[in-house]
């Protein structure tokens, strides 16, 4: 450290730590305090958030899925079967999941509605977040009726 010349005005009273540059231990511990607060104000935030986007790309999922199905239906006449109900048949290059949904877990359940030995109508359901569509309504709100 290079030694600096002092005139006497300097060094009269000053205390010898004042030509130092830094912060002290308080003014850090104040610091890293402020932060906790703030990261721990967020944090629940984005928790939330996260879990909204979940659900939000489990409709958009639901509604590929639905899209597929009409199709399926103004070619076929019908509503798939439970046993062509696959990627394959409704022309999907992969099963759509819920992004909750743990891996090799089926989150969808498809039942067909048949009438007169045709399937006229459907319920997909997500077996996580409880959403609901059928061939006539959607219901993305667990809590109330069809919409």
């Amino acid at each position: 450290m290079k030694n600096r010349v002092y005139n006497k005005e300097e060094v009269k009273g000053a205390p010898a730590y004042m030509d130092q540059h830094g912060f002290t231990l308080i003014e850090l511990v104040v610091v890293v305090l402020i932060i906790g607060v703030l990261a721990s104000i967020a944090v629940p935030h984005l928790a939330s958030a996260w879990d909204d986007a979940k659900a939000s790309a489990c409709k958009a999922n639901m509604k590929q899925i639905e899209a597929a199905l009409e199709l399926y239906y103004f070619e076929h006449g019908e509503y798939p079967t439970e046993t062509n109900f696959t990627a394959e048949n409704l022309k999907l290059k992969s099963a759509p999941t819920c992004p909750q949904s743990k891996q090799n877990e089926s989150s969808y359940t498809y039942t067909p509605a048949p009438t007169n030995n045709k399937n006229m109508g459907y319920t997909l359901k997500c077996n996580i977040h409880h959403f609901t569509i059928t061939e006539t309504a959607e219901n993305f709100n667990p809590s109330s009726s069809a919409q």
